[in-house]
């Protein structure tokens, strides 16, 4: 989902002869933010040494409170949508790792 945000700029502002309006694309969807945040929970576990589920859980939550620090997410993103979709990427992920190691 792209957010577009509309800004008005008086004539007076602008310079011009008339009023401009200004459209700005927010270039992050959330399909993008949550691969960013799954990419730094991931690198998170690298450098701490947690590998299993409950740890990724809690770099996860910890990449969330730093992307909304960062103004990449606000108080309208869900939480609990973001950690469900980075757990079934993990899951995914487990599942096409043990799939990789075994030769299945």
């Amino acid at each position: 989902m792209n957010i577009f945000y509309l800004f008005w700029i008086p004539r007076k502002l602008s310079g011009m002869r008339h009023d401009k309006f200004l459209i700005v694309l927010n270039h992050y969807t959330m399909e993008e933010t949550i691969q960013e945040i799954f990419k730094l929970a991931e690198k998170k576990m690298l450098e701490q040494g947690g590998y299993d589920r409950h740890a990724f859980k809690q770099f996860v939550e910890e990449s969330i409170m730093y992307f909304r620090e960062k103004g990449k997410l606000t108080d309208d993103d869900s939480d609990e949508f973001i950690i469900s979709q980075l757990m079934s990427l993990w899951d995914n992920r487990v599942v096409e790792d043990d799939i990789e190691k075994h030769n299945i």
